[in-house]
């Protein structure tokens, strides 16, 4: 048990702090100020800090904020980009005061891993966070975010109280998580890059202006990285061109990453990793029946209707590049 607790009491705070940094403050500093957390550890005066008057006003203001701006959808996408800095900091001060308490003769180094250990917790956590938030936007339209919201707020309560009073519970709670994390990273991590990539094509296309140019101006192929192009090169059919080549937000494969979306004189091509891997899945232009469009806040998706099945493209917003005008270059390359 001795490890779980030691686990417990150095990242648990940080876990915590990782879902919303402003209510694990104002619990712990409220457990130390009524003297509610009976470890003597605790009572060291480096943790006194944080009951103090100034500290406590502070995480209250700040939670009430958090608690409004985290409960709209969108505003709380954007609080979480800005706490995507925050919250690691507040993790790696809990855990650099925590491991002062657990080991006052400490050397610098292994305080420096214990601080540095406290910061990806709370990392890993807030991404974690935010991930599922997107998720949720995309699933329920926003309107799950508040419910989910006030879950993320108690279980940061509850977590902080468990990491000072039960730390061998929380240690197994950190570890179950980080478990998970590792498991989960690599799908997180797309949609973490997805949603990233969405928003700055859609800022672009809500703040570049509104210039119109005619269809035959477009430029439909978009810069693509060597190694990308190589593969996708080695992939083609001998005398095969490209006629459209945009990066899309959907993937392929499952993958649920960014990719990239080709339409050559033979066939269309969908482009993306799986397993840290370029895969291909490509349809003949005869077997496209139909074509549906639907257009979105940050992103338009093209439907491609087959015989036996539908494949939905999902592609970022560009003020030039209109879906529409998309289907009409598909349309044409077909003939």
């Amino acid at each position: 048990m001795e490890p779980l607790i030691t686990i417990g009491k150095l990242v648990g705070l940080p876990a915590a702090a990782g879902l919303n940094a402003y209510a694990t403050l104002l619990t712990f500093g409220l457990l130390l100020r009524f003297h509610l957390i009976i470890d003597p550890e605790y009572l060291s005066p480096k943790f006194q800090t944080f009951a103090s008057d100034g500290v406590l006003w502070i995480a209250f203001i700040c939670y009430v904020l958090e608690f409004l701006a985290d409960k709209i959808p969108g505003v709380d996408h954007v609080w979480d980009a800005i706490h995507s800095l925050i919250r690691p900091f507040v993790g790696a001060l809990l855990a650099f005061y925590s491991i002062g308490a657990l080991d006052p003769d400490a050397s610098y180094a292994l305080v420096a891993l214990a601080t540095i250990l406290g910061g990806g917790v709370a990392a890993a956590t807030h991404t974690t966070k935010a991930t599922v938030r997107l998720v949720s936007t995309k699933a329920t339209l926003g309107m799950g975010n508040w419910f989910l919201s006030l879950f993320e707020d108690v279980v940061a309560i509850v977590g902080s109280y468990l990491a000072v009073t039960h730390p061998s519970l929380a240690g197994a709670l950190v570890i179950i998580f980080l478990v998970l994390f590792a498991l989960l990273f690599p799908k997180i991590l797309k949609l973490s890059h997805s949603f990233m990539l969405k928003l700055s094509y859609g800022l672009r296309a809500l703040f570049s202006g509104s210039k119109k140019v005619s269809p035959e101006e477009v430029s439909w192929i978009e810069p693509i990285p060597t190694k990308d192009y190589q593969k996708l090169k080695n992939y083609l059919l001998n005398g095969e061109t490209i006629h459209v080549l945009l990066r899309n937000i959907q993937g392929t494969l499952g993958t649920g990453g960014p990719g990239w979306f080709i339409i050559t004189d033979r066939r269309l091509i969908l482009m993306g990793k799986k397993w840290f891997r370029w895969q291909f899945q490509d349809i003949p232009h005869e077997k496209i029946i139909n074509l549906g469009v639907k257009q979105g806040l940050l992103s338009d998706s093209l439907i491609i209707y087959t015989p036996h099945t539908s494949e939905k493209i999902s592609l970022f917003k560009d003020p030039q590049r209109n879906i529409r005008l998309l289907v009409d270059k598909l349309q044409k390359v077909a003939r």
